[in-house]
């Protein structure tokens, strides 16, 4: 099953792919498929998102996690872009072009959790909250990130450049 969701996503990313979703809220179906890596690594529409809604739901990365899901750590995740076709670096640009765009990673301050956030192009920073349907909205990429309450501090970890070389550069 691994590979059925790596090529749906190949698939999308050969296509084309950049992120274009921005800070459209997700429907209620979606929201309980996407998390912060795919919204922040993928950002698919609501149609590219209908593109994969038959695969197996414990081997994609960006939903719930299975004990046996291939993707479980952080570094898998960044293996997962990879597989699919797309490119990452921690070397920024001062320019991006066309089809790349830059995420953040941030962890919990006990290391029990990570967070991506997505710098869209109109420069501001998004985030999706777990498996709700809302998009929130960050002026600036922070050290300290800070979702509220009932959330750890995260802390950034590193941001990262990605790159779709299928995409009109």
């Amino acid at each position: 099953m691994k590979n059925a969701i790596t090529k749906k996503m190949r698939e999308i990313v050969k296509n084309g792919h950049i992120p274009c979703r921005y800070k459209q809220a997700y429907s209620f179906y979606h929201a309980n498929l996407v998390n912060c890596f795919e919204h922040a690594c993928y950002n698919l529409n609501e149609k590219e998102l209908a593109q994969i809604d038959d695969v197996d739901f414990e081997y994609r990365p960006f939903a719930f996690l299975s004990a046996d899901s291939p993707y479980k750590t952080c570094e898998n995740y960044f293996d997962f872009l990879v597989d699919t076709g797309l490119d990452i670096s921690n070397r920024l640009h001062s320019t991006l072009k066309n089809n790349q765009w830059l995420v953040s990673l941030y962890f919990a301050n006990d290391m029990s959790d990570f967070h991506f956030l997505i710098k869209e192009k109109t420069g501001v920073w998004t985030a999706k909250r777990g498996f709700s349907s809302q998009v929130d909205v960050f002026k600036k990429d922070d050290y300290v990130l800070d979702l509220g309450e009932t959330y750890p501090p995260y802390y950034k970890e590193d941001t990262y450049v990605l790159t779709n070389k299928y995409a009109e550069k």
